[in-house]
């Protein structure tokens, strides 16, 4: 076993001659890597362009792969497809840079920071708000004279009425309603739009109020009753209400499989039943609801229904007896 050499028999075996070349040619080749690296970071957003450079940064360079942070995986992405433009634009603006590809990665952790540094540098500093006059400070407003408020009313008056007579020859219509100018079109209108879709609104509410009260009603009668309406407008509202109360029917489904419909939807139920069958409720019999609902509204509806007639004839018989 050997023990411990002495100082002198571990310089005799020290050769300073060969680390120090290797330590020279290390050195060398990390002050190219540092001075290739910092001319790359130097020119990096002249190369890649403001928007890119305020969401990335140069990382490393070694061995030729040029490591770069980047906001998020998105950007590492976008960044890879354009990789080659970005090294063709660097490599002229580098020409001495030993530059072969890139490697883009998602910043994280301390990395973040340097980008979001990079991010708000490359912002504008908004200035700074003015601190608001005190009472004292402020100026009283100018008063306007009268003469010259009359002359630009004057003149607005004038310059309406020029674009009036200007539209009129031009043949625009006057709005029935509002009394605005709208220009004419192919069909014979005599309302703008704005007041044209405000009566179609308001009619179409009218149409669905009435249906929700009378489902039974034709499209015929509704239009005799509802002002300025159409056979057409009242089976697309008669359309739209069937969807809505389909969809509200398919949300009840699941009380009505635990036997626990609320009135509000026995009420909904008997008014789609006579939407579709076009007959009042007390027309609608047992196989009209079965083949509008299905066996298990009918037999939930009907079933309130006779419960409700049995308690009305017992009320009638115990009247009677007194």
């Amino acid at each position: 076993m050997k023990g411990p050499r002495s100082l002198k028999e571990l310089l005799k075996r020290f050769h300073p001659g060969r680390t120090q070349a290797g330590s020279r040619i290390s050195d060398d080749r990390d002050r190219t890597n540092d001075t290739a690296f910092a001319s790359v970071s130097a020119a990096w957003e002249t190369s890649v362009g403001a928007n890119v450079a305020a969401r990335s940064r140069p990382l490393k360079l070694r061995a030729g792969v040029l490591t770069v942070l980047t906001a998020s995986s998105a950007w590492s992405d976008q960044l890879t497809l354009l990789a080659p433009r970005m090294l063709q634009a660097l490599h002229a603006a580098c020409p001495n840079a030993p530059l072969k590809r890139m490697r883009f990665t998602v910043a994280s952790g301390r990395s973040t920071a340097l980008l979001e540094g990079v991010r708000l540098r490359s912002r504008a500093p908004s200035p700074p708000m003015p601190a608001p006059a005190s009472h004292s400070e402020r100026a009283p407003a100018a008063a306007v004279p009268q003469e010259d408020l009359s002359a630009l009313v004057s003149r607005l008056s004038a310059l309406q009425s020029q674009l009036d007579t200007y539209r009129d020859e031009e043949g625009w219509r006057t709005c029935g309603r509002c009394g605005k100018r709208f220009e004419a079109d192919m069909t014979s209108a005599a309302l703008c739009g704005p007041c044209a879709e405000a009566g179609r609104s308001a009619q179409e509410s009218l149409i669905e109020r009435t249906l929700m009260q009378a489902p039974w009603l034709s499209a015929h009668e509704l239009a005799r009753s509802v002002q300025e309406a159409s056979e057409q407008t009242v089976e697309r509202v008669r359309r739209r209400l069937r969807s809505r109360w389909e969809t509200e029917l398919d949300s009840a489904k699941r009380r009505l499989r635990r036997n626990a419909i609320t009135p509000a939807d026995r009420v909904m139920a008997w008014g789609y039943v006579m939407l579709v069958a076009r007959l009042p409720q007390g027309a609608a019999g047992p196989a009209v609801v079965e083949n509008v609902l299905g066996r298990e509204w009918s037999h939930a509806l009907l079933r309130d229904s006779q419960s409700d007639a049995g308690e009305a004839r017992r009320l009638q018989r115990e009247k009677h007896r007194q």
